[in-house]
């Protein structure tokens, strides 16, 4: 059998360039959104750079819940930050070199109708990997047949098994807390992601890593980021 690539994140909301080259490694990548909503973590939120070159936040609005409600469980309260988040962007990078391109495809992706989060920050995603021409296979893994595990590494080494996973490739953010045991007593090969934020142009003087792919989309293109993906494999 040959080498199986599986990785697994919560479906955040236009999350960093780490995150798809995450996707883009994979062979099968699994929306963990049968864990915990956190409701000031990045499911439901995103940085960009602010008119000014500060750090801004775009925050999803959702309904109160239960503090151990779950991510597939969790629905937006109104549609309001649509339009705002939009209205955010334009002020925001109407000066970038790709704002027409990549604005008009926003303003497309955010008129989704869904009302869950987690399936509307899914679509958001995959559609985005379609138009960065990355091919994984994406599912949720509230779709699979669990069975009820005691640690989070438990739970991301049976998903991997399902799959038919030889690898599980982890952020790097995650080594504090992976169980290597977990892994390697499924004969589970625990991999780290490689990737490293080279810089691109910004707005601001000082490079700003970690900001939410909108800000790359603005200032590379579609074609641009792909290729910013492609030459981070290392």
């Amino acid at each position: 059998m040959g080498v199986v690539t599986v990785a697994v994140h919560q479906p955040n909301y236009f999350p960093w360039l780490g995150y798809f080259y995450k996707i883009f490694k994979s062979d099968t990548f699994v929306f963990l959104d049968n864990v915990q909503f956190e409701r000031r973590g990045y499911c439901s939120r995103t940085p960009i750079i602010g008119t000014n070159g500060e750090a801004l936040w775009l925050t999803q609005n959702v309904q109160k819940s239960r503090r151990d409600s779950l991510i597939q469980d969790t629905v937006f309260s109104d549609r309001f930050w649509v339009k705002k988040h939009l209205r955010t962007l334009q002020v925001a990078y109407h000066k970038a070199p790709y704002f027409e391109e990549v604005f008009h495809r926003i303003e497309s992706l955010l008129q989704s109708d869904s009302a869950h989060l987690s399936t509307f920050n899914g679509l958001l995603i995959q559609e985005l990997c379609r138009s960065l021409g990355i091919g994984t296979s994406i599912l949720y893994a509230s779709q699979l047949d669990l069975d009820t595990v005691a640690t989070p590494s438990e739970r991301i080494a049976h998903i991997v098994r399902l799959l038919g996973g030889t690898v599980y490739l982890s952020g790097s953010g995650a080594r504090a807390y992976n169980d290597a045991s977990t892994f390697a007593n499924e004969d589970i090969e625990l991999a780290y992601s490689d990737f490293a934020v080279l810089p691109y142009p910004q707005r601001t003087q000082e490079f700003k890593a970690g900001l939410s792919i909108i800000d790359a989309l603005f200032s590379l293109g579609f074609d641009g980021v792909a290729s910013f993906l492609q030459s981070s494999h290392r």
